[in-house]
């Protein structure tokens, strides 16, 4: 994903070539409460990546998935849905989208025989 989306910039051959690959990463915040992913966008070219939601982000993310539709609908920030510059906005943050999600601790075995 993330190297097709560096890949189709390069092709673009305009600013998009340094421009997209220069972005950061943002939080794509969905709501109050919630960061659904993260994405890289400059100008109206973006990578999104929706945490836990396999292939059918619309089924496993349905919120997050609106959110980020009706963003790039109205051309606005994916991360925010704030109102840009879609000639010169690029999102900022780390060059890279890590996140792990951590596996809670087993719980202790208990023995039920008498």
């Amino acid at each position: 994903g993330q190297a097709v989306s560096l890949a189709v910039a390069n092709q673009t051959g305009s600013n998009y070539a340094t421009g997209f690959s220069a972005a950061g990463y943002a939080p794509i915040v969905v709501n109050d409460s919630y960061i659904g992913g993260l994405v890289r966008q400059y100008g109206n070219l973006s990578f999104s990546r929706i945490y836990q939601a396999g292939h059918s982000v619309a089924w496993y993310q349905p919120e997050t998935a609106f959110q980020v539709f009706a963003r790039i609908m109205m051309g606005t920030s994916v991360s925010t849905g704030e109102t840009i510059s879609l000639s010169s906005f690029n999102t900022t943050g780390p060059s890279v989208a890590s996140h792990e999600d951590k596996l809670p601790a087993m719980p202790s075995t208990t023995c039920y025989i008498r």
